[in-house]
């Protein structure tokens, strides 16, 4: 329970970071941020099953059901409950200090200190795109 916890209060202040301004409003573009939220929203679901599955499991070991009989997995195969919810919880971890640092860097440029605002938008630079490519190849 404490990590669920302290992933619920991590989520909380991500949405906090979110709802403060940013640091240059003028180059600042709402859809710009967003456009990577489908990328972060594609991983979070996958947890979020990881997590499905986990519990599944669990409520199953718990009652003393055979799933893995009932699935027709091999006998032999390790992966349980404990095993889900551990990679379950790895993956929360990645996602949060990835959905929090792109929040961070992309309202409060910490990574692009030079803020050329003519010619392109500084905040659609590549390097706002390694945030959910790193996403999506945990």
């Amino acid at each position: 329970f404490f990590f669920l916890g302290s992933s619920s209060a991590l989520f909380l202040s991500i949405l906090v970071l979110i709802t403060l301004p940013p640091s240059h409003p003028s180059s600042y573009s709402n859809a710009y941020f967003m456009s990577s939220f489908c990328v972060f929203q594609v991983v979070f679901s996958i947890m979020l099953c990881i997590w499905g599955m986990g519990a599944v499991a669990r409520t199953c070991d718990v009652n003393f059901i055979n799933h893995m009989f009932l699935l027709d997995i091999d006998p032999r195969c390790r992966v349980g409950p404990h095993w889900l919810f551990s990679r379950a919880a790895g993956l929360t971890s990645l996602w949060i200090l990835t959905f929090g640092m792109y929040v961070v860097d992309y309202k409060w440029n910490i990574f692009l200190k030079e803020a050329n605002t003519v010619g392109y938008n500084d905040r659609a630079s590549w390097h706002y795109v390694s945030y959910p490519i790193a996403a999506l190849a945990v």
